[in-house]
């Protein structure tokens, strides 16, 4: 990912989930595009909004666009760990940049 999408990513703000959701399908042309429904992340995002946990395990990277989702939803502070499998099947994790 070039230095400049990742400024992008950096500086976005949004005021609402369904912003968030949009940016996360459009950037880049989808490279961070969930694979979730978007109806079925909305909930999971809305859930957490009204939770605030502090950890949240995510198995499965992919294209980390659930990933970038809960990162923008969860308190500053919450450690939120993402696992993949190196050359996994459905995505293998990705380079350090993102």
């Amino acid at each position: 990912m070039s230095e400049a999408l990742i400024q992008q990513l950096r500086a976005f703000r949004h005021r609402n989930l369904d912003e968030l959701l949009d940016f996360a399908w459009a950037f880049g042309n989808g490279i961070i595009g969930p694979w979730q429904v978007r109806s079925e992340i909305r909930g999971v995002l809305e859930m957490l909004v009204q939770r605030r946990p502090r950890t949240m395990l995510e198995i499965g990277t992919a294209n980390g666009g659930s990933l970038f989702l809960f990162c923008r939803v969860l308190p500053p502070r919450a450690r939120i760990i993402s696992v993949d499998l190196p050359g996994g099947a459905f995505g293998g994790g990705y380079d350090a940049s993102r």
